[in-house]
This record gives C-alpha cells, sequence and structure tokens, in this order.
C-alpha cells in the first residue's frame, strides 16, 4: 500500500533499528582518515567533519534488524579497539537509570581462563543470531571496553501506536477530499470500483491509485504526501516531525472536519515524534559529556539511524570531529537477513526476550517481560535467561575443546593417549550461577550408536538453576567440535576480524527463512562459530539425534 498510508508500522520499526557512533582522540589526524581507515570492505563513510581539534565523534550508521549491518560494525569496532584505543561506546537503548544492563562481570567469571578467540566465537554465534548487537559483542570480547549509558527513561514516555503511525496520512486524505469537486465524481467512483474488485494480489497497486487520486485534488496535500515519504526514506526525525506539524497546521487552517479520535492520534504522534528528537539532544549531550573525560581517546556512538541527521547538524554546530559510516548493502539485497518484525519486537520487550520464540529458548530460559514500551532494544547481556543460555554454552564449549584438545595431544604420545572425561576440568571451572556439571556426568560417546565407525563426541548432564531448589532440573547435552578451528592469526585483532568475515560471509550467503527456533530442523543447536549440541531433558532424546554429521 501506499507508503504514508500503510508504512507507519514500517517506519516505527526502521526508527527502533538504527546506528551506531564512534569517536576518536586528539592525536587522530581526523574522523574522515579514522573512518575511511576502519570502514574498509564493510562500510561506506557518509557525512564527516574537517574539524580535527578534540576527540572525534564516529557515527556507525545501522538499522538494529539486520545482522550483517551488525556484523560489519563489530568489524569496525574491533579495528577502532586495536587501531585507535577504543575503550568507550556511548550506547543507544542503555538507560542512565539502568546502569547494571551492561554489568558482564558474571561473563568474565564464565569465560575465565578463555582466550580472546574462545570469547570471539562463543560471542559470534550469537551475533550472528540476532540475540545481541556489536556493541554488546566487543564487550564480551573485550571486558576493557565501557559501554555508557546515553538514554533516559523520560524521552522514552510518549508510545506510537496503530492510530497515531497513521494519522498524518488520514490527515492528508480529510484535507484533500475538501478540494474534491463533482467533477472528480466518475473518476473516483471508478477507482473504487476496481479497488473493490480487485483480485487479492492487485489490491495494493489499486489502493495506491484510489489513495494518490484523492491526494492530487489538492496540490499541497500531493506535494506534503511526498515530503512524508521521503522522511521515511531518509530516516529523518527531523524532517518527519516537521512534516507532521505542518499537516496538522494545515488542518486547523482549514477546519478540516476530524473526529476526536483523529486528533488525539495525531496529537500522540507529535508527541512521539518530538520525544525522539529530544531523545536525540539527550544522547549527544550524554555522548561529548563522555568524550570530554580524562584520557578518553575515542568514544563510539551507537544511535538508530533516524536520529543521525539531527546529530550530524549538532555535531557541525558544536564543531566536534565526526564521521557517520553506513554498513554496506548486500547485493543482492536480502530480505531474510532482517530479523522479522516479531523477532524484534520480542526485542524491545523489557527484559528484552530472545529472538527465538519457540522450543528450546521457550522451553529452559524465557522469563517473562514485565513491559514493552521501548524504542530501541535494550541491553540484553545482564539478562537472567541469557546469562543461563551463555553459561550453558560456554560449558558445552569447554568441555568439547578439552576433550579435542586431548584427542591431538593423545596422537603425539607414545603410545597414543586416549582422551578420558572429564579431560582436566574441575567442579569448580563447571560451575557457575545458573548451570553446573559433575565432572563424573560428563563421558564420551559414539555420535550414532548404531554405526560403529561414526564419530566420538562428548555427553554430559547439565543441571539448571542449580541454587534454586523450586527451579532446579536436569538436562542432557551432546556436543561435538563440526568445523576445523583452521590456523590462528598472529595477531588478536587479526582472529577476532577473520571469526567476524566467516560469520559475515556465511549470513550474505544465507538465504533461507529466519527460523523462530534455535534448533535447526534436525533438533541441533550452534552454540559457537565451530561447535554444535543437542539438548533435552533425557539422555534418550539426545542420544537419537547425531550432533556431528552434517
Amino acid at each position: 500500500m501506499k507508503p504514508t498510508l500503510f508504512a507507519g508500522i514500517l517506519w516505527a520499526f526502521i526508527v527502533t533499528a538504527m546506528p551506531s557512533v564512534g569517536v576518536h582522540a586528539a592525536n587522530i589526524i581526523n574522523a574522515k582518515d579514522v573512518a575511511k581507515n576502519v570502514a574498509k570492505d564493510v562500510g561506506t563513510v557518509k557525512q564527516t567533519s574537517s574539524v580535527v581539534k578534540g576527540v572525534p565523534i564516529i557515527v556507525l550508521d545501522e538499522t538494529h534488524t539486520l545482522r550483517v549491518g551488525q556484523i560489519e560494525h563489530a568489524i569496525v569496532l574491533n579495528r577502532l579497539y586495536w587501531d585507535y584505543q577504543l575503550r568507550d561506546i556511548a550506547l543507544e537503548g542503555y538507560l542512565l537509570e539502568r546502569p547494571d544492563a551492561v554489568d558482564t562481570k558474571w561473563f568474565k567469571e564464565t569465560t575465565s581462563g578463555l582466550e580472546t578467540i574462545d570469547r570471539a566465537r562463543l560471542a559470534g554465534q550469537w551475533l550472528y543470531d540476532g540475540e545481541i548487537s556489536a556493541a554488546e559483542f566487543i564487550k564480551l570480547v573485550f571486558d576493557d571496553i565501557k559501554l555508557h549509558p546515553i538514554e533516559v527513561l523520560a524521552d522514552r514516555g510518549s508510545e506510537l501506536s496503530e492510530a497515531a503511525m497513521g494519522a498524518p496520512s488520514r490527515y492528508l486524505l480529510t484535507i484533500a477530499q475538501l478540494s474534491l469537486k463533482e467533477s472528480h465524481r466518475r473518476e473516483l467512483e471508478g477507482l473504487r470500483r476496481k479497488l473493490d474488485n480487485a483480485p487479492e494480489n492487485q489490491k495494493q497497486a489499486a489502493a495506491q491509485k484510489y489513495v494518490d487520486f484523492i491526494l492530487s485534488a489538492d496540490p499541497w496535500t500531493a506535494k506534503k504526501d511526498k515530503e512524508l515519504t521521503a522522511a521515511m526514506k531518509d530516516l529523518s526525525l527531523e524532517k518527519m516531525l516537521t512534516a507532521i506539524e505542518e499537516i496538522d497546521q494545515r488542518a486547523k487552517q482549514e477546519n478540516a472536519p476530524l473526529d476526536a479520535d483523529d486528533r488525539k492520534a495525531m496529537a500522540e504522534a507529535q508527541k512521539f515524534w518530538r520525544g525522539r528528537v529530544t531523545a536525540s539532544t539527550t544522547m549527544l549531550k550524554n555522548t561529548i559529556r563522555i568524550a570530554n573525560g580524562a584520557s578518553v581517546k575515542i568514544v563510539a556512538m551507537n544511535v538508530g539511524a533516524a536520529h543521525t541527521d539531527g546529530m550530524v547538524t549538532m555535531l557541525t554546530e558544536q564543531k566536534r570531529p565526526f564521521a557517520v559510516i553506513h554498513p554496506l548493502p548486500m547485493k543482492p539485497a536480502n530480505s531474510n537477513d532482517d530479523m522479522g518484525f516479531d523477532a524484534f519486537q520480542r526485542k524491545l520487550k523489557y527484559p528484552p526476550l530472545s529472538v527465538f520464540s519457540e522450543g528450546l529458548m521457550e522451553d529452559l530460559f524465557e522469563i517473562a517481560p514485565k513491559t514493552d514500551k521501548q524504542k530501541k532494544p535494550e541491553p540484553v547481556v545482564n539478562v537472567p535467561w541469557f546469562k543461563k543460555k551463555t553459561q550453558l554454552y560456554t560449558i558445552a564449549y569447554e568441555i568439547t575443546k578439552a576433550f579435542e584438545d586431548e584427542k591431538v595431544l593423545g596422537k603425539g604420545s607414545k603410545p597414543p593417549k586416549i582422551p578420558e572425561p572429564p579431560f582436566g576440568l574441575s567442579k569448580d571451572k563447571l560451575t557457575s550461577q545458573y548451570v553446573s556439571v559433575n565432572p563424573n556426568d560428563i563421558s564420551i560417546v559414539l555420535d550414532d550408536e548404531k554405526n560403529p565407525q561414526s564419530e566420538e563426541v562428548v555427553l554430559f548432564k547439565a543441571v539448571l538453576n542449580p541454587n534454586d531448589s523450586a527451579m532446579r532440573e536436569e538436562i542432557w547435552v551432546k556436543a561435538a567440535r563440526v568445523g576445523q578451528y583452521g590456523v590462528v592469526s598472529t595477531t588478536e585483532r587479526e582472529t577476532v576480524e577473520k571469526i567476524l568475515k566467516e560469520l559475515l560471509e556465511k549470513a550474505q550467503k544465507d538465504r533461507s527463512p529466519r527460523r523462530t527456533t534455535t534448533e535447526d530442523e534436525k533438533g541441533r543447536i550452534q552454540i559457537d562459530t565451530k561447535n554444535r549440541a543437542v539438548i533435552s531433558r533425557t539422555k534418550d532424546a539426545v542420544m537419537k539425534t547425531a550432533v556431528a554429521s552434517m
């Protein structure tokens, strides 16, 4: 249907799903040079400033719902971390009123003893799945990164209902109808009959023509309709707010016959867009405060693309060095890269939910949200279900890795040494807040019991919620490495980038519809970039599914 009439939901969806911004230190030549260096092959440098005094701000323009863009921004952040000493990220969605939202001390404890490459493999899979953002990925991989809250609850107080989304378009149609004359009747009735009689697959085009004809009766409404469409396309809060306010003023001047519900919806729409424009000012103010901090060399600011125009205007007025980086568009375009409306709505809840609504996530890990009044998803890294999932996957990763390491070492021994559970892993190493594994419950089994030639994999029993008698339950996990680790690069920077580029290539090639379950069609879960598992409440169930075979 016509964007201005029927894309209100799409626009609200897009506006919640936007970009990221980064900042540089005074010893950097200029923001433009930095942006060009870090965006190579994974982004396009858009607006820049020539100012070199002060800490530059690099805006990473993103859509939160697209995993390819998130992976590309993770690559940019990794480069900024190593090449320009990025340690501070200003994050939209992270509220000053909820400072513990990105507390990752638990992850540091859970992965103690693991290397950077291990954390990158684990967090990389969660980034690929859409569970975490680029900023959260970089925080999990590098604990010395600091995520800063820049939003406040006051700027999130207004919601955009379905009625409010469509209010500007209803106003335009009502105003345009005042200009309809008797000479328009015949053509209008003809278009209406075509709409009523059109096959389902032609309804949209017929409705478009019908609406266009009404709007064309008044040159002003036709022009304003195009401006609304342009505001949506440009993802500009300021343009959207200006157009809506002008439409409201015109309706008052023309004394348009709008009912109380229409006026209430329009007032709601204006309140919402004014709030988001105000949020831009708040977020930039807090980011500049961070950039002015002692010893800050670079600040990355993660915000939605709809905020970019306003940010650029304010940064220019304040003579701050900045550059905007936009993810590269997929070629060919891939609609399946978008996590979808339902999955994104789950992330918008508070606390945010998993993008996977069914299967294992719903059965074992999910916790009901308190509310869904969000504009951009809040960080997920300190939410209980994510911690539980992460701790289980990390323990499975460690057991599988220890098994594989012992196999390699054993082959080099004379005589060859057969791996023996628990592969040197202690009870303390396998115990966390939400998951516990007794080393004695680890064993080596054939992946397919009926095939003696099948690969050996690990099997173990895990206890979820070990410290909560009411929530405590046992599950079984069978896990195996399903991909070669490959040659580790000489530096951590190159190693993390290699992992991310492999995920990027995989995401770009993936044309399958997004799943609602973390399990694949065979019931297997990719717990990190190289290891897979089957998880169930019974041992018999996990033994029935081969985890290692493709």
